[in-house]
């Protein structure tokens, strides 16, 4: 584990990672399996490696091998980790009330009712239904 952990809020896992929420909203995550490598990351690309800072984290959510990060504005900012972010668009992921998870998948369940779905073996946007 890395070494900068005197701050942490919360701690979430997969199978091959851990990440750490601080107090300041940064993420530390760590592991193996190209999920995380060790100290605060981040990318630009929508899935893979973290390489640089990601602040301004509220809360995240995994699969059992990914991770979902969603901002201080609601929204859905960074998916990675293997395949299952396969699909993740950052513009559809937006106005988040809650995330459900399976070990392959992500469904963001919108504010306005709609639920963006995406990972391995889905990926759709259907509204939700009472």
């Amino acid at each position: 584990a890395p070494a900068n952990l005197d701050s942490v809020t919360q701690l979430y896992a997969c199978q091959y990672a851990f990440c750490a929420l601080h107090k300041n909203t940064s993420l530390t995550c760590w592991g193996s399996m190209g999920l995380a490598i060790g100290g605060p990351m981040h990318s630009s690309s929508s899935a893979g490696y973290l390489d640089v800072p990601l602040n301004g984290i509220k809360r995240v959510f995994s699969t059992s091998r990914c991770f979902l990060a969603i901002d201080l504005n609601d929204e859905a900012v960074h998916c990675w980790g293997g395949d299952c972010c396969s699909g993740f668009t950052p513009s559809k992921a937006t106005n988040v009330d809650t995330v459900f998870t399976n070990s392959h998948d992500f469904a963001i369940f919108r504010k306005d009712k709609t639920i963006f779905a995406f990972g391995s073996s889905i990926q759709s946007t259907k509204p939700a239904t009472n």
